[in-house]
């Protein structure tokens, strides 16, 4: 026989096997208990502006970069120091409503947590006999003036993962956005009511009440559409 008709043989026979083979992945684990990594409090609120000045010069750049700096340390310390349980807030809340969607829930507050990056788990690590542990972390919440916008607009992303420790693998994993980096039309995307648009520094330092409860509402929006979506991917 041609060489090249053997090789061809081979591989259909090749194909054939292993189209026969069942999957490995397991299947979709029924979850009735659900462990809940805390939520962690928010350590840092950014404030970006991209509208500045441009590289023109060294000494110019240097100046507008040691300009955010202290800009932006003055505005996380005021909006940390109101937000202290921004995250309690949304443990207290991803709990009650997962209960209410019928899930057993259990807090895992005894983890250990690396220091340099507290939210690094290895969750397949984690001895828990829940069918899935769900982690959720404030992945960015401040201001950001962007290239289309000279006002300052607020953003609260947060990371969300639901892990299955039978599958060893993600039953869900994304990041929610709430605001300015929201897409529209995006599952994971909730816009924020537009009169929360803040035209300078100085306006936003007098109105830091406000905007921390702006995060407090982008906070509890994400919540609300987070337990829709486990909600959805545990059907």
């Amino acid at each position: 026989m041609n060489p090249r008709k053997i090789i061809v043989a081979l591989a259909v026979v090749t194909l054939a096997a292993c189209a026969s083979k069942p999957s490995r992945i397991p299947p979709k684990p029924v979850v009735t208990k659900i462990a809940i990594l805390p939520v962690r409090e928010l350590a840092e609120a950014t404030l970006q502006n991209r509208n500045g000045v441009q590289i023109l010069a060294p000494i110019t750049a240097a100046g507008f970069a040691i300009d955010s700096h202290n800009k932006q340390r003055q505005f996380s310390e005021k909006v940390v120091a109101q937000n202290a349980t921004m995250g309690k807030d949304l443990t207290t809340y991803l709990v009650q409503a997962l209960k209410g969607a019928g899930y057993q829930v259990v807090l895992l507050d005894n983890i250990p947590r690396p220091v340099d990056d507290p939210e690094d788990i290895e969750l397949a690590k984690i001895d828990t006999d829940a069918e899935a542990i769900l982690q959720v972390y404030f992945d960015n919440v401040g201001l950001l003036s962007s290239s289309f916008s000279t006002d300052y607009l607020p953003r609260v992303d947060i990371r969300a993962t639901l892990y299955s420790p039978q599958r060893k693998d993600e039953l869900y994993d994304e990041t929610l956005y709430y605001g300015v980096d929201a897409s529209a039309g995006e599952p994971t995307s909730i816009a924020a009511d537009p009169t929360f648009a803040y035209p300078s520094f100085e306006n936003v330092m007098t109105r830091i009440p406000e905007i921390t409860a702006v995060f407090a509402t982008g906070t509890q929006a994400i919540g609300e559409r987070l337990v829709e979506q486990i909600k959805t991917a545990l059907k």
